[in-house]
């Protein structure tokens, strides 16, 4: 009977380490926790465990040790869970960001700084995440640039590689720039390829940065449309909810 009245259970394990405490949850398979001495709670897969024993406690750990063992009767001990990774994305998330766009290219030619016409972006992501690593979601943008300005609605997907509070990503999307301010143009197809870092303050906050290529492969227009060879480059921020 671990928990027992007098007595410390220590756990030995296989890199040599030693913790003495009382054992709160255990199962041959899975692993042991332990509520050690120092107060704090470890858990052990059942690999990592070499031996457990118990040592009998000093008079004066006995006055201020309260050694109960935390379940008593005929109830099992509950299986030991892994801890749970608090920044793994899942469910719900939404991004706001901004950014500054760069042409580099028009009419599939190299821009010159006198001809540059660059771009300030505001856009919105609203998604689901598929996996903790992967995503789907819905963007919806305003591209501010003269002489026209774009309204982008595009299709979302990310890949992060990590689940911890750090996070770097790639992604992909692709959609139309609608444009409501030119009698002529309705607007362009575009894709949007990038990679970034995702950084959580909290499991619901995040600040996020990139940086993207986006082509333009062909522009709608009343009574047709005509390809399109032009791409721009971009350094975004913004908060994931």
């Amino acid at each position: 009977m671990f928990g027992q009245q007098g007595y410390w259970d220590v756990i030995e394990l296989h890199d040599g380490k030693i913790f003495r405490g009382n054992i709160i949850e255990m199962t041959p398979k899975n692993g042991v926790r332990i509520l050690a001495d120092d107060k704090e709670v470890y858990f052990f897969k059942a690999e990592q465990v070499k031996e457990i024993s118990k040592v009998k406690m000093k008079k004066s750990e006995m006055k201020n040790t309260d050694s109960s063992p935390v379940s008593s009767g005929k109830s099992s001990p509950k299986m030991p869970q892994e801890p749970r990774n608090e920044y793994e994305n899942s469910g719900y998330f939404a991004i706001i960001e901004s950014g500054l766009l760069f042409s580099l290219i028009q009419d599939g030619k190299p821009v010159n700084d006198s001809l540059r016409q660059n771009a300030i972006l505001l856009n919105t992501i609203q998604g689901w995440h598929i996996t903790p690593n992967f995503s789907v979601g819905i963007g919806i943008g305003a591209a501010f640039q003269q002489p026209t300005n774009t309204f982008p609605l595009s299709l979302d997907f990310r890949s992060h590689f990590t689940s911890g509070r750090i996070k770097p990503f790639v992604y992909a999307a692709s959609g139309i720039a609608l444009i409501i301010d030119d009698t002529d143009k309705l607007g362009s197809i575009f894709g949007d390829f990038g990679l970034g870092v995702k950084t959580s303050f909290s499991p619901s906050f995040a600040f996020n940065t990139s940086l993207s290529y986006t082509p333009y492969f062909y522009a709608l227009q009343k009574g047709g449309g005509s390809s399109l060879k032009d791409g721009y480059f971009s350094i975004r921020a913004g908060l994931a909810f």
